[in-house]
């Protein structure tokens, strides 16, 4: 690395690097000081002792603790009248270069550019200074080598022929320039998931990856990507025929995908993508577990089964749809005191005979009728006044023979109450929970989140003014951050949270961030 005077000749080159500096580095007389998330370390500097000859081993080495390639430093010399140089350091290369003005986004950098000096020969570049670029040390050969080799042996070339200019003391053409190679700097996370991501994927707008058979699928333009949840390295693409922005899990290896407008299935073990023949009334829904096709004012569903073919369920008159699973469809009507439900496994005139929700037992024998009902999958959630509270009941949905089997599952009682709403729950592909109402439901507990909190990877974000709050699945706080609007999409089986935001760079794009968290959370 070379620490160019100021007014010396420089080689500026476009710099896309992250906002925030990584590695802070300030140096004294006699001493410098290196911090960094989560790293503070002091090194001597003996008298006469360069900034570089200090700076490159301390910058190199916290790169390494921080388990990092590369990382950007920013070094000031107050023994030098408090210079500041942006430089960076990259572990493969074993050096700290000076990094050129940069705009500011995540992404790859390149370096300044020092011309060696003119008219300087090319045995003095191989010579006095080989240890320097390890010819002599025996050790790797690296890329400013093969460059100054690559040099030296055209030039010898032309000591071969008579008229060549070196037996005319003609000034030599000067080598390119060497810079490095591009290379992966740290992406700063979304705001409240820490300092910096272990990856990043750019993906559709509203989209939703989700990890499937062991890997990460996300959406960019027409095509899906399978990536490594934990390392983000691509596995494999195919072209999905649509800009997807939904998955819903049908089999092991069957998928289901939408852009809203149509649903296609992806067989993940030959990564094919088939289009289904859809139904031509309705409007496509993913948040009543399996993908449904409906109008809300008719009672005729349509269901896509694992064949690929939707089948048609009629609900019966005053019903709403409550969920699908598995070719079923969950009908609900709470037109009484206790809420009627009904599996529908087939499109018949003859209905199965009805389940029953009870609502809210009270004083004198009393029942507080239930008032609404909703659900996802097998799961229906309804809502019955308990006072001033809400009583809130999950109950499982099946069919035994002609007839309807309900299960309750939890009941909890919540301050305030809470209006029907019309719109789909929010699905947690991961773990079947879903989100309606404020409510999460999971196979555990019902916990009050709020109606703008969001689910993924078996967790919840509540956000209150200040901050936000990260839940588990029975609603304990596993961590709060400053608030944030950024939501885990998925948890990798090795803790990697998979969070979708804005891209910081781009407002009106979408990215995916891979945040490794702590493997020691537990349930």
């Amino acid at each position: 690395m070379k620490l160019m005077s100021r007014g010396s000749t420089e080689t500026h080159h476009a710099v896309k690097v992250p906002r925030f500096p990584v590695i802070s580095l300030r140096a004294t007389a006699d001493q410098v000081i290196v911090e960094a998330p989560g790293v503070y370390e002091e090194f001597a500097r003996n008298e006469g002792q360069s900034l570089f000859e200090v700076a490159e081993p301390a910058a190199l080495k916290a790169t390494k603790t921080l388990g990092l390639r590369v990382c950007k430093v920013v070094a000031t010399d107050a023994a030098d009248d408090d210079a500041t140089f942006e430089l960076v350091a990259d572990v493969d290369l074993g050096e700290l270069q000076e990094l050129a003005s940069y705009n500011g986004e995540p992404g790859q950098y390149e370096v300044v550019e020092h011309p060696e000096p003119e008219n300087r020969p090319w045995y003095a570049r191989l010579g006095r200074d080989r240890d320097r670029y390890g010819v002599r040390s025996g050790g790797r050969v690296n890329r400013r080598t093969v460059g100054y080799i690559a040099a030296a042996g055209l030039l010898a070339v032309a000591v071969a022929v008579p008229v060549s200019g070196v037996f005319r003391d003609e000034p030599e053409a000067q080598p390119e320039p060497y810079h490095a190679a591009a290379a992966q700097l740290p992406v700063q996370a979304p705001p409240g998931w820490g300092t910096f991501a272990g990856w990043h994927q750019s993906i559709n707008q509203r989209a939703q990856p989700v990890i499937f058979d062991d890997v990460l699928l996300t959406p960019e333009g027409r095509q899906i990507s399978a990536l490594d949840p934990n390392t983000g390295e691509p596995k494999w693409s195919t072209d999905a025929g649509m800009e997807v922005t939904e998955f819903a899990p049908m089999t092991d290896t069957l998928i289901a995908v939408t852009d809203g407008k149509a649903v296609s299935l992806l067989d993940t073990s030959s990564r094919q993508v088939t289009a289904t023949s859809m139904p031509k009334e309705g409007q496509i829904e993913f948040g009543y577990g399996d993908p449904v096709k409906m109008t809300p004012s008719s009672p005729v569903v349509y269901v896509l089964t694992d064949s690929g073919k939707w089948a048609k369920r009629t609900m019966p008159a005053g019903s709403e749809i409550a969920g699908a699973a598995d070719g079923a469809v969950t009908a609900a009507s709470t037109d009484g005191p206790s809420a009627r439900v009904w599996s529908l496994t087939e499109d018949s005139a003859k209905l199965p005979k009805p389940g029953t929700i009870a609502g809210v037992a009270g004083k004198g024998g009393k029942t507080s009728p239930v008032e609404s009902c909703t659900g996802s999958f097998d799961t229906v959630l309804c809502q019955a006044k308990k006072g001033t509270a809400t009583e809130w009941s999950s109950s499982k949905v099946g069919r035994k023979g002609e007839a309807t089997s309900v299960s309750r599952v939890h009941t909890a009682a919540f301050k305030g109450s809470s209006a029907a709403a019309a719109t789909a729950p929010e699905v947690d592909r991961s773990t079947g929970s879903f989100l309606a109402r404020g409510i999460w439901v999971t196979n555990k507990a019902l916990v009050q989140v709020g109606s703008e909190a969001h689910l993924g990877g078996g967790r919840a974000v509540r956000s209150s003014q200040k901050e936000s709050e990260l839940l588990d699945s029975k609603g304990k706080t596993v961590a709060t951050s400053t608030k944030t609007k950024a939501f885990p999409a998925a948890v990798s089986k090795q803790n990697t949270a998979i969070v979708v935001a804005a891209d910081p760079s781009d407002p009106a794009a979408t990215s995916v961030y891979g945040l490794p968290t702590n493997p020691k959370e537990g349930e």
